[in-house]
């Protein structure tokens, strides 16, 4: 069985979403996966706790906000879901 990376599961993931949500709200979830998520983590095939923690702290480190970072993860939680 062939392993997904987090940027083939992102970019099933948008095709789908594209759809459902406004082109302002797509044009966001675009420059979070660009600036942030791809970056770190798109040659992943899974997500580990110690990796999120990782990057969290990595983000708050670099000056972005807690809600920024929660706002992050809340894309890549939409990413993941229905992920095995």
């Amino acid at each position: 069985m062939t392993h997904l990376t987090i940027r083939e599961i992102a970019e099933a993931w948008k095709d789908e979403k594209r759809p459902y949500v406004k082109l302002s709200t797509f044009a966001a979830y675009m420059l979070t996966l660009e600036n942030h998520l791809l970056p770190y983590f798109g040659d992943m095939t899974e997500l580990c706790e110690t990796s999120v923690q990782s990057f969290v702290l990595e983000k708050l480190n670099a000056g972005l906000s807690v809600k920024t970072v929660k706002d992050i993860l809340i894309v890549l939680k939409m990413i993941m879901s229905g992920q095995s």
